[in-house]
């Protein structure tokens, strides 16, 4: 996810979110997420904490409304959680905990 100006969007993959590869993003309307809340903590994270970061939101999805300058793929409207999702298993570590994960909700 990236939480820059004008660059407020989830990427399908690294890569796009390298080259800015607008047609594989989403783009996230956070205007209509006034109910964001914390899950685990006593205050959410500001958003900027979730830059750079895989996460998972929820939302709805709007194919029509294409995002800023009308470029992305779609818009993920009225989100009301974004989890951060780390990467818990590298091939060699027991599996058996997975680690926290910050999320909002």
């Amino acid at each position: 996810m990236h939480v820059k100006y004008e660059d407020q969007a989830i990427y399908l993959s690294k890569d796009d979110a390298d080259f800015q590869w607008t047609e594989n993003a989403f783009w996230i309307d956070l205007t209509q997420s006034p109910k964001l809340k914390a899950v685990w903590q006593d205050s959410p994270p500001p958003l900027t904490f979730f830059d750079g970061k895989q996460v998972i939101d929820r939302g709805y999805f709007n194919y029509d409304n294409a995002g800023h300058l009308d470029s992305y793929a779609g818009t993920i409207e009225r989100v009301d959680s974004i989890g951060e999702e780390r990467q818990w298993y590298d091939g060699a570590k027991d599996v058996s905990a997975k680690p926290d994960r910050a999320r909002v909700h």
